[in-house]
């Protein structure tokens, strides 16, 4: 898998290809469990054949930077809130460009987005990205790439502005990624029948009906029972249908993910994180489908479903 797009044509169009990804590439370090999307580094990721990277980050302070990149600011990577561990120069692009310079038949997708700081992502860094070397110099419209343009290169999807790199808003996505609660009515109080028994008066017609139980009306609560994965396997399956050829000449980005912000139910049930990824993941290795070029990030990724992405391409 480190090497899968060498097989394909350089005249294949880059919109044109079903690309396996990974939902916030860089949160492997972290030990906190809502933020943790992924368990493998950005190395191994790239190795096991993944070519989309969904880049969270956010400046540490405005202080210049130090590296071979010669950036002028740190930049840390976070998912929300949280800093996951690693800097974008340690964690991301020194695995990347030494992953191009041993494939360079290879391409990467990398997205960029902008997470909760007091220093967010502006378009300065944005353009400050986009000169690095190993960065496409992206003088085509995205529609006309061809993967002999990008090989041993990285191509920059940008969620911050829409002036450097290619403009988020311009893709087409599917990204429905909140789970719902499902319910069931737990009975807290039985429903008891009312029973009566007939008095009559002795040695007169006088009779009447005597309560002996009092009917007591059942009562429920509404109790959660666990996710509702189903609907997010629906969006994934309606995504892959209503694009499959590609007719709009598009990026499409079909998003494997999904997690709940209910932290009510989160000690009980998690975010539902993983155990969605076990759902779809699988729903696409084993489901009979068909994509014009469609990117699909995912969280923990498995070999089956990245090679059932992979193969699809040949």
């Amino acid at each position: 898998m480190k090497n899968w797009m060498s097989n394909l044509s350089n005249s294949k169009k880059l919109i044109n290809i079903n690309i396996p990804g990974t939902h916030d590439s860089g949160t492997h370090g972290t030990v906190v469990p809502f933020a943790k999307t992924q368990s493998w580094s950005i190395e191994r990721q790239l190795n096991n054949g993944i070519r989309f990277l969904d880049i969270r980050l956010s400046k540490s302070a405005k202080i210049p930077g130090v590296s071979e990149f010669l950036l002028a600011n740190i930049f840390i990577l976070k998912h929300g809130v949280a800093p996951v561990g690693g800097t974008f120069v340690d964690a991301v692009l020194v695995p990347v460009y030494e992953f191009l310079r041993k494939n360079p038949q290879e391409t990467v997708l990398m997205s960029i987005k902008s997470e909760e700081s007091t220093f967010k992502i502006t378009s300065d860094d944005m353009k400050e990205f986009a000169a690095l070397s190993n960065f496409y110099d992206h003088k085509k419209d995205i529609e006309n790439v061809e993967l002999g343009d990008v090989r041993g290169k990285i191509v920059l999807l940008n969620r911050v502005t829409d002036d450097h790199g290619y403009a988020w808003a311009d893709f087409k996505k599917q990204d429905v990624y909140e789970l719902e609660m499902k319910h069931y009515e737990q009975i807290i109080v039985p429903e008891v029948k009312e029973r009566t028994q007939r008095i009559c008066m002795p040695f007169t017609d006088i009779c009447y009906e005597q309560v002996i139980i009092i009917g007591v009306k059942e009562r429920t609560k509404r109790m959660p029972c666990g996710w509702d994965y189903t609907k997010k396997t629906e969006n994934i399956s309606k995504f892959l249908k209503d694009n499959e050829d590609n007719v709009g000449n598009k990026l499409n980005i079909n998003f494997l993910t999904a997690s709940s912000s209910d932290f009510v139910n989160y000690f009980a049930f998690t975010n539902g994180v993983e155990m969605n990824a076990i759902i779809q993941n699988e729903f696409i290795a084993k489901k009979n489908w068909y994509a014009n070029g469609m990117v699909f990030p995912m969280d923990f990724p498995t070999p089956g479903a990245i090679e059932k992405i992979v193969s699809s391409n040949f």
